[in-house]
């Protein structure tokens, strides 16, 4: 199938936020796709990934639109980035405007790093948000907001190097590092407050799959985190959440060309199961004219 891609800008307030939307020249599935990049990303993302997935997308049928935050790339405005105010205004403006585009009604975040923070607020305040796939994202947060600890800041000074992160992998260190966890009374990172509430306001009509590298050291943080939030949910919602971990990559910072393929592959797959999951449970008109 044809691909046809149109580049605009999407207002959002008194900023106006540049984008491409991508959508098939034939036949569209009522499924629509917002891509969001990581906050040192533009639309386009890492060796033009969101490119490829925005282009894999329209060719089986689903529109997307990908886009520069607001003071990032070619957008208006002037960002500050904070992993406790996330940009789900930039998720939301795009999201209806695909839509008003398009005429979807039913839409999947997609989302890397930063970009996984605002997908997921995003999508439990779109009442049309159907699910949301992220890939590595920061998950811990600094308990008082204050100055980091000395342990927070060595492992971060760690966590900066190669050799550093080696060292944090190894299963003698992170057995050191969870027993000292355990017996401390006031830990100096703990799961983002709103990210917990993001995630319990909308598992009960959408699902989540997180992304994961084996390698990857936020696995541990994430796992952490819905340790805390899974058993609070009922068995139904518990069953909205997957977290996928790939063999043998980190996905982190999608370094190698591989790790690219597998973050284009696994968000292209993560679309099709999600509408396959859907057509499966509620039949809907599989297409609409484009």
């Amino acid at each position: 199938m044809s691909v046809e891609e149109f580049p605009l800008y999407v207002p959002m307030g008194e900023d106006r936020l540049c984008a491409v939307l991508a959508a098939p020249e034939g036949e569209m599935h009522d499924l629509g796709v917002v891509l969001l990049t990581g906050g040192n990303y533009t639309r386009v993302h890492r060796n033009r990934m969101w490119v490829r997935v925005a282009r894999a997308l329209a060719e089986r049928g689903f529109p997307s639109i990908r886009v520069d935050y607001h003071g990032v790339g070619d957008s208006t405005g002037r960002a500050r980035f904070d992993m406790e105010i996330p940009f789900d205004s930039d998720a939301l403006a795009a999201a209806d405007f695909l839509q008003r585009a398009t005429g979807v009604t039913r839409l999947v975040m997609l989302a890397t790093c930063f970009g996984g923070r605002n997908a997921v607020v995003a999508a439990a305040k779109h009442p049309d948000a159907v699910a949301a796939t992220v890939f590595p994202m920061p998950v811990l947060v600094p308990r008082d907001r204050g100055p980091l600890p000395l342990r927070s800041r060595v492992r971060r000074w760690l966590k900066g190097r190669t050799l550093g992160r080696k060292l944090l992998r190894r299963p003698s260190i992170r057995r050191i590092r969870t027993r000292a966890h355990a017996h401390r009374d006031q830990p100096a990172m703990i799961v983002s407050p709103k990210l917990k509430e993001a995630l319990k306001a909308f598992l009960p009509r959408g699902t989540v799959r997180f992304v994961y590298g084996e390698l990857s050291d936020s696995l541990v943080e994430i796992r952490h985190c819905l340790d805390e939030v899974l058993p609070r949910l009922a068995e139904a919602e518990r069953r909205n959440v997957r977290l996928d971990v790939v063999e043998g990559a980190d996905l982190h910072r999608f370094q190698s060309l591989e790790e690219q393929d597998i973050v284009v592959d696994r968000a292209v797959g993560s679309v099709l199961d999600t509408f396959r999951s859907l057509e499966a449970r509620a039949p809907h008109p599989a297409g609409r004219p484009a």
